[in-house]
């Protein structure tokens, strides 16, 4: 990096709107979710599913779908929870950093016309703001995996509903006309 761009980016840094969102980013509670933690228990929950290691030939197999059932529920409940939390985390930094990005480009101008194109100079910005990219990224994925697995319970509970329905015809006795 040039002498120049180190000058600006350190002005730039000294800006009060981009302080604000660093602060903001380092003391506000959706913007210091525990990533890791969250794949671990999204992970956790996945694994622990009773329908993953259910057979049909299981002694008690009726008690163990309602079982699996209500728990489905309620780890759905538990991600759905999660993926509204990274949702709401990642709109509103997005709003932040996308508007923060637009100021910066245009009250810097000046001082980064020495850069040739609009391009370069939107890297240059880009680069301040990366650490809150980053983070929206991996809450994205957070997103995405709780998204997967609600999938995969509801496709489950479908399953689960045709098993059970399957069961009450075996169980039922034949009527004759």
């Amino acid at each position: 990096m040039n002498v120049q761009v180190k000058s600006v980016v350190a002005k730039i840094k000294k800006d009060s709107r981009l302080l604000r969102l660093h602060n903001a980013f380092n003391d506000l509670p959706y913007y210091n979710l525990h990533v890791e933690e969250l794949y671990d228990e999204i992970k956790r929950l996945h694994k622990l599913r009773l329908i993953r290691t259910m057979k049909p030939s299981d002694r008690d197999y009726v008690k163990k779908l309602v079982e699996a059932s209500a728990q489905d529920q309620s780890t759905r409940s538990r991600l759905s929870e999660i993926r509204i939390t990274t949702i709401k985390a990642v709109r509103s930094l997005e709003s932040a950093v996308s508007s923060l990005k637009d100021y910066l480009i245009v009250e810097y101008s000046t001082d980064l016309s020495f850069v040739r194109t609009k391009g370069e100079r939107e890297n240059i910005i880009d680069t301040l703001l990366s650490k809150y990219k980053k983070y929206i990224d991996a809450v994205n994925s957070v997103s995405e995996q709780c998204l997967v697995v609600i999938e995969d319970i509801d496709k489950a509970a479908w399953s689960l509903k045709l098993q059970l329905d399957a069961l009450q015809m075996t169980n039922r006795p034949e009527r004759s006309i």
